[in-house]
C-alpha cells in the first residue's frame, strides 16, 4: 500500500468535532478548529505508517466522487480550494496562527482544512446517533503522487496528543482501537476525474480503512459523496458468489467445501439475525484456513484472500467492501430452494440447498421416468401419514369397487 519513499508533508492538523451521541442539529456545538499546522512531521509521518498499516489490513472497500458540486462535501471543497484554486479567505479567527511563519500553500491547505470541518461537522450532525473526535487531516506527497488523509480518532493511553494545539506529541503505541473511521484520497486521480467528462470511467481513489466490525458510516459517505453507496445486499451477494467460485475451483474435496458453505452460511444468517457486521478477514478467512488445516488441504497459494482480489474485490472493483452488514433476505437464495412441478405447477418441493443429494435426491436415471425422492425419518412418518394418506377434503366415506 505504501511507497518506498518517505512521506513529504505538506500540510497536517487534528481540529476536533464535538457531538455527543443523540446530540439534535438544533443544540450542535461548533468544532474546535486549531489555529496552526503541525511542525513535528515525525509524529505525522509515523500516523500516515499506521493508518497505511491498516489500509493494508482492512482496506478493502473502495470509491469515487459522485459529483463535484454539492455544498458541505469534501469533494466541492477540494475541487474548489485545492484544484481550481478559488480565492479562499479567512472564515475562522486567525488571531493566534502564525500567519508569518507559513507559506502561501500552507495557509490555503489550513483554511481547505478548516472548511473541510465544517463541513464534516454538518454532515455527522445530519445523524442522531453519531459522535465527533479528534480529525488528523493530513495532506502529504509520496512518489510522485498526492494525497490527503482524513480520520476520526479517539484520544486513548496509546496515543497523546495536546488537547489545547492538537499536536501529536506521542504515537509510538497508537493501536487500532483509537481509529474510528478513514479514508486515504488519491488527489491527482481524484483531479483527473474532476475535470473530465461523463464519458470518463475513472479508476477507484479513495480508500476507506475499515476498523473492526465497523460499517463505513453512512454521514462518511455523503460527506464525500461516493457514486455507489456500499449496499449490503450487493454485498452479501458478492460474498456468497465469490466464495462458491472459490470453492468449486479449490483442492478441497466437494464434502469440505460443502462444510465450509454452511459454516459460512450459518455465521451470516447469525449476524444477520443481530443486526451486527460481519468482517471477511476475520471471521470468514480464518474459517477456510482452520479447515485446510484440519485436512491437510494446501491453500498457500490459492487463499481465498488473494482469490477475492483476483475476482471481485480488488482497488478498481465496486462493491468490494471488507466489512458489511448481511442482508438476510439474500442469504435465503443462497440456503434454500423451491421446486415447481406437476400440472399446472401446483406441486412444490422446498428446501435446504444443504439437503440435495442427501435427504432430497433426483432419480433420472430413466429419463422417461423420472421422479424425486425425500428421505424422513421415522420420527417423521406419523406427520407424513396424516397429510399424504388422508382423504381429500371432498371426498365421501364410501368404499370404492
Amino acid at each position: 500500500m505504501t511507497n518506498s519513499s518517505e512521506p513529504i508533508i505538506q500540510a497536517a492538523i487534528i481540529h476536533r468535532i464535538l457531538k455527543k451521541k443523540d446530540q439534535k442539529k438544533v443544540d450542535a456545538t461548533s468544532p474546535i478548529i486549531r489555529s496552526n499546522l503541525h511542525i513535528n512531521n515525525e509524529q505525522t509521518i509515523k500516523l500516515i505508517q499506521f493508518l497505511d498499516q491498516e489500509l493494508g489490513k482492512y482496506g478493502f472497500a473502495h470509491s469515487i466522487s459522485s459529483k463535484f458540486n454539492e455544498s458541505t462535501t469534501f469533494s466541492k471543497i477540494i475541487n474548489d480550494y485545492l484544484f481550481n484554486k478559488n480565492e479562499l479567505l479567512a472564515e475562522d479567527d486567525e488571531t493566534e496562527t502564525a500567519i508569518d511563519s507559513e507559506n502561501e500553500a500552507q495557509t490555503r491547505y489550513r483554511r481547505i482544512t478548516n472548511k473541510l470541518t465544517h463541513a464534516l461537522n454538518y454532515q455527522i450532525y445530519e445523524e442522531l446517533k453519531t459522535t465527533g473526535d479528534h480529525l488528523p487531516i493530513i495532506f502529504y506527497q509520496q512518489g510522485e503522487n498526492n494525497y490527503v488523509y482524513m480520520a476520526l480518532l479517539s484520544l486513548k493511553p496509546s496515543i497523546t496528543i495536546n488537547e489545547d494545539t492538537g499536536e501529536i506529541i506521542d504515537t509510538s503505541m497508537i493501536d487500532t482501537q483509537a481509529l474510528k473511521v478513514a479514508f486515504k484520497v488519491k488527489l491527482d486521480d481524484m483531479h483527473l476525474h474532476s475535470q473530465s467528462d461523463d464519458s470518463y470511467k475513472p479508476s477507484n481513489y479513495i480508500s476507506w480503512v475499515q476498523k473492526g466490525n465497523d460499517d463505513i458510516p453512512k454521514y462518511i459517505q455523503k460527506y464525500i459523496p461516493i457514486k455507489y453507496s456500499i449496499d449490503d445486499k450487493i454485498s452479501t451477494r458478492k460474498l456468497m458468489d465469490t466464495l462458491e467460485a472459490y470453492l468449486a475451483q479449490s483442492n478441497f474435496t466437494n464434502e469440505i467445501s460443502s462444510t465450509i458453505h454452511e459454516e459460512v452460511l450459518t455465521l451470516l444468517k447469525t449476524k444477520a439475525s443481530q443486526k451486527k457486521p460481519i468482517n471477511i478477514t476475520e471471521e470468514i478467512d480464518p474459517i477456510i484456513e482452520n479447515k485446510a488445516s484440519i485436512h491437510g488441504v494446501d491453500i498457500i497459494s490459492n487463499n481465498f484472500k488473494s482469490y477475492r482480489e483476483s475476482n471481485g474485490y480488488s482497488s478498481n472493483d465496486l462493491d468490494a467492501s471488507n466489512i458489511f452488514s448481511p442482508a438476510g433476505t439474500t442469504l435465503t437464495s443462497f440456503e434454500k430452494f423451491t421446486l415447481t412441478v406437476g400440472a399446472q405447477k401446483q406441486i412444490k418441493i422446498s428446501g435446504r440447498k444443504a439437503d440435495i443429494a442427501h435427504t432430497i435426491v433426483l432419480c433420472d436415471q430413466d429419463e422417461s421416468n423420472p421422479y424425486v425422492r425425500v428421505d424422513i425419518k421415522a420420527s417423521e412418518l406419523s406427520g407424513a401419514r396424516k397429510i399424504l394418506n388422508n382423504k381429500k377434503p371432498y371426498e365421501s366415506n364410501e368404499i370404492e369397487d
